[in-house]
């Protein structure tokens, strides 16, 4: 996986701190992150194509935005965030922990269901 180019994605489309008023919030429970979801729909390939990619397929087993974080730095919730917003997965937050329900290529995974 590129990490570079997910960097370049996530830093485009999404943003911490103050979210202009026409972007997506996402509430993390420990961050309120901004997606640009018109930008986001725009890079949905690129990062289709980056998340295909993920080492070891560890994105598909409901990971943790420690474990994200682990992959690709200080922007695993932006990435978080974006996937929820794109539909990818959902964020689950429980006791101070953010974990995705995990990643198929280009959906959201079964393996834990948010109904």
């Amino acid at each position: 996986m590129d990490a570079t180019r997910l960097r370049a994605i996530l830093e485009l489309t999404t943003c911490c701190g103050k979210i202009p008023p026409d972007w997506e919030r996402v509430d993390l429970r420990i961050a309120m992150i901004g997606v640009n979801k018109s930008l986001a729909e725009k890079n949905r390939a690129n990062l289709l194509q980056l998340l295909d990619d993920w080492p070891n397929e560890s994105i598909v087993d409901c990971p943790s935005h420690k474990a994200i974080e682990a992959v690709i730095g200080d922007l695993a919730l932006q990435l978080i965030a974006l996937g929820q917003v794109l539909e990818l997965w959902d964020a689950i937050t429980p006791f101070g922990w953010v974990v995705i329900s995990g990643y198929r290529h280009g959906s959201r995974t079964t393996a834990f269901r948010l109904d």
